[in-house]
């Protein structure tokens, strides 16, 4: 007896099979009809900066050119678009903005998608920020007309088109060329796309740069600018708030015709293994049969709004939409969850020579009366307060307005678990010469974000079977220079036109500063000597490439060997309570959702066992958004301190200092004692500032940083 199939499922399947992506992604045509590598494609190319493999497909290409919906096959929304960005920041916008620019040139239509958690562009970015505006020069020529707020005349107007490149196969390159040609009457600054995308952001030309040795908490020596290293001097940059460029970028992206979605957290990858099959989660996949059975990102699943703290559907439940793609660009910033995801499902650090380095960043943004503005001057230190303890160093910078960006550092690669980003900051805003700027000003905002410190020597395969990496996702920054924004907007747009050629001739930059930030292994003194020999003397062609091997959560010494370290308490004046400043940075998140900081499957003994009876607890310092009062738990525990045979001597207790005491209300990371008087890890997921330090420097690694729910998190305005 023949089954029998209601006619609503035959039409379900139907839908699944005409909705579902081509089986080879990343294949684009010309109006001619010939392929063009616009895109790689699922082939990686080995090494970035070295040599690069782009290989062709000519599958048919999906036949899409509206996003479209689908809620028949199950609950959850789905979308389909030709390209998804997952991150707002510099590098997606970027990438979003020349999709749109290529297909005017090819006279077609690319859907663009871009999804990005915080609630408006711009809200989860924290940066210096000092641009190099070569990127931008590229992605939108002629922008300082907006700039200087002068009106776009015919003779003035820059070309949208302008940057597109047309390398390096030249098959496809006649063919673009002649349809970037048929597009110069498109222009960048049509009075539609501005009056949509609105006023164009402040941005502050350099006038003064300077670096500075702090020698202690009073003393400090310029550095001649003659000595000064070319890749920390500034002619031509401008001084930026990052946030208020997103924010930009992200209208004109709209006004160019990109659906951008903020508020909606991308939480999972979706694989597919062949054409016409359903989409299928990363989590429900073996990881030993992703590469094998040849799957293929196909898109993400946004996280899902209105589960209870234990995971349960409430009345306000609304499940995660899939987005399904062609192709999948992944600029989430440093240590972002899919990145995290895709890294570690298709093994692309397999072939880096070193694992990943971060640094922790930290800023306030102060208004300074008008008689002690000098916009345009930029001023880094290094030195005290971290010395030999920790690379890092501060930063300066003042904008058009009164506003003085400044912050600090610190490379987490430190070995001493006492030390405290946070009150490391308030005292470097002491030193007399940072206190002088500062001089009847008022704190406005706060902010703490990670940033990725690794290098050359720490860049995986950019490219993934589906999608590549972006930004800081991939580890773009020069560390030696304090710069990446500018890296990220390229990458963005590398990604968006496979430009081969860019990529081999920026070669030459990532490598002649490789060998900088390795050199701090060996101390300040070392670090600065070495540094100012590859830097100045031998500019990158020494015939060596300094390596580590360790991760920063393994670089943490045990608490035995340290002492605990004694802050001055917060004055109101130049240094504040966390209270004070978690409130400057606008973190929310409601609060009966599921909590987001997840500690691993099979390391639940590690935060009482290992990371508070050896190392006392750094995750109750390093967080830039708690602090935890340990003392009742460490007195409770001290007999087991003491008996422990890996401490050869108990550990040093404190009654809590004043300095942590101001902190101690607004903690993330608290340890607490049960009735029974057992210690356990109790985490306050509500103050998170999304900085992602956590999933860095716990050790053994034991926290997992997922999403929250859409829109929760830190509200930047300025940063």
């Amino acid at each position: 007896m023949r089954s029998f199939m209601p006619p609503f499922l035959v039409f379900r399947r139907w839908a699944a099979a005409c909705l579902s992506p081509r089986e080879k992604p990343f294949v684009w045509r010309l109006p001619g009809g010939s392929p063009c590598d616009l895109l790689p494609t699922v082939e990686p190319f080995v090494r970035p900066y070295s040599s690069l493999n782009f290989a062709f497909c000519s599958a048919p290409r999906l036949q899409t050119r509206e996003a479209s919906a689908s809620t028949t096959s199950s609950r959850r929304e789905r979308l389909l678009y030709d390209a998804v960005i997952v991150g707002g920041g510099p590098a997606g916008l970027a990438a979003a903005i020349r999709l749109k620019q290529i297909a005017a040139a090819q006279r077609t239509s690319i859907s663009v998608c871009l999804i990005e958690k915080a609630a408006a562009l711009g809200g989860h970015i924290v940066s210096g920020s000092v641009l190099k505006p070569s990127a931008l020069d590229e992605l939108l020529p002629g922008w300082r007309i907006l700039l200087r707020g002068e009106a776009p005349s015919e003779g003035r107007r820059g070309d949208p088109l302008e940057g597109v490149s047309v390398e390096p196969h030249a098959s496809a390159s006649a063919s673009l060329l002649g349809a970037v040609q048929e597009g110069q009457q498109k222009f960048l600054f049509e009075e539609p796309l501005t009056a949509n995308a609105g006023a164009f952001p402040q941005m502050t030309p350099v006038t003064q740069d300077r670096l500075v040795f702090l020698l202690d908490a009073k003393h400090s020596v310029s550095l001649p600018r003659r000595m000064m290293p070319s890749v920390l001097r500034n002619e031509g940059n401008f001084i930026i708030s990052l946030g208020a460029l997103c924010r930009w970028l992200g209208a004109y992206a709209e006004a160019l015709g990109v659906d951008v979605f903020p508020g909606y957290a991308a939480a999972e990858l979706l694989l597919q293994r062949q054409k016409g099959e359903a989409l299928v989660p990363l989590s429900a996949v073996a990881p030993a049969a992703i590469r094998r059975e040849g799957w293929y990102v196909s898109g993400v699943r946004t996280a899902d709004c209105g589960l209870g703290p234990h995971g349960k559907p409430l009345a306000s439940f609304t499940p995660g939409v899939d987005v399904q793609s062609n192709c999948l660009l992944i600029a989430e910033g440093v240590k972002g969850s899919l990145a995290e995801q895709v890294v570690s499902a298709f093994d692309l650090r397999q072939e880096t020579l070193c694992p990943t380095k971060y640094g922790l960043g930290l800023k306030e943004v102060w208004m300074l009366p008008p008689s002690a503005r000098f916009p345009g001057r930029v001023l880094h230190t290094l030195g005290w307060p971290l010395y030999s303890r920790a690379f890092g160093g501060g930063f300066a910078y003042e904008t058009q307005g009164g506003c003085l960006s400044i912050g600090l550092v610190i490379s987490l690669d430190y070995k001493d678990p006492y030390l405290n980003p946070y009150l490391e900051f308030q005292r470097f805003k002491s030193h007399p010469i940072l206190a002088s700027l500062l001089v009847g000003a008022r704190c406005i905002s706060y902010g703490a974000k990670c940033v990725s410190e690794g290098g050359w020597q720490a860049i995986p395969k950019l490219a993934f079977p589906g999608g590549m990496l972006l930004g800081d996702s991939a580890g773009f920054l020069n560390v030696p220079a304090v710069k990446g924004v500018h890296l990220a907007m390229r990458s963005g747009i590398i990604a968006a036109q496979e430009a081969a050629e860019f990529l081999r001739s920026e070669a030459p930059a990532p490598k002649t500063v490789r060998n900088a930030k390795p050199c701090f292994q060996w101390g300040l003194v070392g670090g600065l000597l070495g540094s100012f020999v590859h830097l100045v003397l031998t500019k990158g062609c020494e015939p060596y490439t300094l390596k580590w091997k360790k991760r920063d959560s393994e670089m943490t010494e045990k608490a035995v060997k340290h002492h605990p370290i004694e802050y001055s308490p917060p004055d109101g004046i130049l240094s504040f309570p966390l209270t004070e400043s978690l409130a400057r940075s606008g973190v929310w998140h409601r609060e009966d959702q599921p909590c987001h900081l997840k500690v691993r499957d099979g390391l639940q003994d590690v935060p009482v066992e290992i990371s508070l009876k050896e190392f006392a607890a750094p995750e109750s310092r390093f967080c830039p958004a708690g602090l935890c009062c340990l003392v009742s738990v460490l007195r409770a525990l001290s007999g087991s301190f003491a008996s422990t045979p890996a401490l050869s001597r108990p550990l040093r207790l404190l009654p809590p200092s004043p300095a942590v005491s101001a902190l101690s209300a607004s903690r993330v990371y608290e340890y607490l004692e049960d009735p029974s008087g057992k210690a356990f890890l109790q985490i306050n997921k509500q103050n998170c500032i999304h900085c992602k330090c956590c999933a860095i420097k716990c050790p053994k690694d034991f926290i997992e940083w997922t999403v929250p729910e859409g829109g929760g998190g830190p509200n930047y305005s300025n940063m």
